[in-house]
């Protein structure tokens, strides 16, 4: 080949680089049989890693004390972490304040 230079793993799309979902893939690969909370655009799941394919994971929830299967695409994926959910911030209100006028009380 002339000056051509061969990539595994995917070829990759608009969205994603070559070989970007394989590498993510391979390290949720490391948490099948494990608990892990799934951080996407506007959803967190938390179960249990059953199976990552080439461009998806299953993952095993509990609702409504059913074991439920759900299937995310990779490229949805923001963020996995093994375990629970991460700790959230708490953050005190502000308190309300009210603009001063010299003078009027």
């Amino acid at each position: 080949m002339s000056g051509e230079s061969e990539i595994s793993g995917s070829k990759g799309d608009k969205y994603c680089p070559p070989g970007m979902t394989s590498m993510l893939a391979d390290r949720i690969r490391e948490l099948v049989g494990q608990q892990a909370t799934v951080y996407m655009y506007d959803m967190v799941l938390t179960g249990m890693v059953h199976y990552v394919g080439m461009d998806y994971m299953e993952l095993h929830v509990m609702y409504d004390n059913m074991m439920r299967m759900v299937l995310i695409p990779l490229y949805s994926v923001m963020a996995v972490v093994p375990g629970g959910p991460l700790p959230e911030e708490e953050v005190e209100p502000a308190a309300p304040t009210c603009p001063s006028t010299p003078g009027i009380l």
